[in-house]
Formats: C-alpha cells, sequence, structure tokens
C-alpha cells in the first residue's frame, strides 16, 4: 500500500464521526429532534416544531449572545434601588386624590403642584412612609406624617411644590439628592454613558449625548442606553416600580420636559423618575404624547377619557435640572433662603 493511501485511510478514521455529526443535526430542530421532510408536518402545539423547516441546532455550544439591546446592569442596580425606593411617600391630599412624593433631604418633600397647590392643602393631607409589601409577604408598618409648612414653595408652570414634615422623615427613611444648579440634561446623559463605559455594557467609548441626532433621540434602537425607571404608588396602590419597557422618547431640554414609555397610572404623580445609575432625572406629572389609531381603543374611566382613535404612547416628566434652577432663583431672593438651600443641598459651594 502505497503512503498517500495510507494518509485517505487516517484522515477517514478521523474526521468520518465529525462529517456524520453536523449531517445529522442539519436535520435537527433545536431542540435535537429529527426533522421531517414533509413541510405539510406540524405540531402547533409544541414551540420548537414551529421552528422546524427554519432553524437549525447551532453547532457552537459555548456561544452566548446579547439579543438586541444590551440590558445588562451593575449587580448594585438592585442594592442601590432597594436603598432609594425608602424614600419613596404615598400622599392623600386635601381632596382625597392620590399621588406620590419622595424626601429630597432629612425634612423636605417633592411632589407636583397639581396634588398640593397650597400651603392649607399641605397641612390637610397625609404622608405614609413604608406601605409596600416585603419579600416574604408582609406589609410594612405604615408610618404617617404631617406637614409643616413653614417651609413651602409651589410653581404651577414646573408643576412643583416642596413641603417641610414634621419629624425629619428623611433621617429615618432617606432622601434623594438633587442635582447641583446648572446641571444639564447632556451632562447628566453622558455622566451615564461613561459609567455604562466603565461597567464594560457599552462597547462605543466615542458615544455620548452630542452623537444623537433628531427630536425623538431615543428611539434609535442602536441607542436605547437611557431608561426612565420610576419608583411609584399608581391607583394609591403598595409602592411600586417601573422597570421594563422603559425607554426615554423624548427630551425637550428648552422646556424642561422628557418623556418617555414607562407605565404609570393615577397616583404616580409627583413621583421620581430615575436613570440606570439611580441619578434623579425627573419629576414625574402626566399622561404625554397621544396618536392617532384606526385599531385601538382607550377607556380612561377615573378621568373621563374615550376616545376609539387615538393612543397615549407615553408619559411626561419636568426635567429635575429646570427644578433646581428654579429653587435657587427663588429662594436668592429670600432672606433666609441660604438655608433652605443648604438643607436641600444645592447651594453651590462658592456662594456658602
Amino acid at each position: 500500500m502505497k503512503n498517500y493511501q495510507k494518509y485517505i485511510i487516517i484522515f477517514i478514521i478521523l474526521f468520518s464521526p465529525i462529517i456524520l455529526y453536523f449531517s445529522s443535526i442539519k436535520n435537527m430542530d433545536i431542540a435535537g429532534n429529527t426533522i421531517s421532510n414533509n413541510s405539510n408536518t406540524s405540531n402547533t402545539g409544541n414551540l420548537s416544531s414551529q421552528y422546524k423547516e427554519t432553524r437549525t441546532l447551532s453547532p457552537c455550544f459555548v456561544c452566548e449572545a446579547a439579543i438586541g439591546q444590551n440590558n445588562f446592569l451593575p449587580i448594585d442596580f438592585l442594592e442601590r434601588g432597594f436603598e432609594i425606593q425608602k424614600s419613596i411617600v404615598k400622599i392623600t391630599n386635601c381632596l382625597g386624590q392620590d399621588a406620590t412624593g419622595f424626601m429630597i433631604s432629612s425634612t423636605i418633600l417633592l411632589t407636583n403642584n397639581h396634588h398640593i397647590g397650597s400651603p392649607d392643602c399641605a397641612q390637610k393631607s397625609l404622608f405614609e412612609f413604608n406601605n409596600q409589601i416585603y419579600a416574604n409577604g408582609t406589609a410594612g408598618t405604615v408610618e404617617n406624617y404631617s406637614a409643616d409648612t413653614s417651609i413651602f414653595h409651589t410653581n404651577e408652570s414646573l408643576d412643583y411644590t416642596i413641603i417641610k414634615l414634621n419629624g425629619s422623615p428623611g433621617s429615618k427613611w432617606g432622601y434623594i439628592n438633587l442635582p447641583p444648579p446648572s446641571t444639564t440634561f447632556p451632562q447628566m446623559f453622558n455622566k451615564l454613558i461613561s459609567n455604562l463605559i466603565k461597567s464594560k455594557i457599552i462597547d462605543d467609548t466615542s458615544f455620548s449625548f452630542d452623537t444623537l441626532k433628531g427630536d425623538n433621540l431615543f428611539l434609535l434602537d442602536e441607542k436605547k442606553y437611557i431608561h426612565a425607571n420610576i419608583l411609584q404608588h399608581p391607583d394609591g396602590n403598595f409602592k411600586q416600580a417601573g422597570l421594563q419597557d422603559n425607554y426615554l422618547t423624548s427630551v425637550d431640554e428648552n422646556n424642561g420636559l422628557i418623556r418617555y414609555t414607562t407605565d404609570t397610572n393615577e397616583g404616580s404623580s409627583g413621583s421620581p423618575v430615575f436613570n440606570d445609575n439611580w441619578d434623579l432625572i425627573a419629576l414625574h406629572h402626566a399622561k404625554g404624547e397621544m396618536i392617532f389609531s384606526s385599531t385601538s381603543s382607550t377607556n380612561d374611566q377615573k378621568s373621563g377619557f374615550y376616545n376609539e382613535k387615538w393612543l397615549y404612547v407615553d408619559n411626561e416628566g419636568i426635567l429635575i435640572n429646570h427644578i433646581v434652577d428654579d429653587l435657587v432663583n427663588y429662594y436668592k431672593k429670600n432672606p433666609n433662603g441660604d438655608l433652605i438651600l443648604k438643607e436641600i443641598g444645592i447651594l453651590k459651594i462658592e456662594d456658602k
């Protein structure tokens, strides 16, 4: 026998099992079942069988993939979120309406003007902490607080109100830090992107707010890096979190408005809106844009709204940097304003 014939025999012995294996999986579905050549055969009750004619089992058994948008988050996202949620407050206002608020210092709460628009209404309102269900299935022991209207300021156009609460509840339940004065949304955006790059969740190190174009910046599939996470009391129920299907849809820096697909409901007004750093980016206050639809219908019995041709596509918040700047402008004109600005942590260092 010649040498080259020996090599051919050795090659066949070594590689024939591999050739046979790949020939066999070509006719197998993702579950490992043999695919019938009869195209009329189907089993609608078995998910894998629905893909028999179009999908094959990948030969790479150790490969993984991020499907669509990369949704990874650092694990401390959960820990930080649980700490922050303690500062969220269920409000029952002077008219018996449900709302949400949150502490921004040990004594001061932030909520919407359209729920509490006067000191008199604040004094007649109820502020509840720890109204939630814990992991063991038990309800938290609710603690009630009242308003001390020695500190009260409201702005109807920006739809916000700050109120001092008796008993310094923020010392026990925590509070959410406001951004420094003159902080812009692009700066907050770039801070988040920097952290996502640092965590190796985003690979594009050149990506920043300036690379985005168009009015609806975040509807671009490849740019869905900004979520709007909302901690809230929808319908006046136990505290809940909106963390899914919650992308920003637009940012109007000039008018101080932001929109997002995060779910909210009656009672959610006054909730904090966060990015994935748990940085406060907005104060939720209303429904957003409506679109004409010939196939959908909405029926909001609480507000009396019913229309077969219109559908809400997002919700709306007030950019927190606009609220901060308004607070600075208001309290810098107040004789005791510096003390309040220091209390909520937004007095500029050079002004102290």
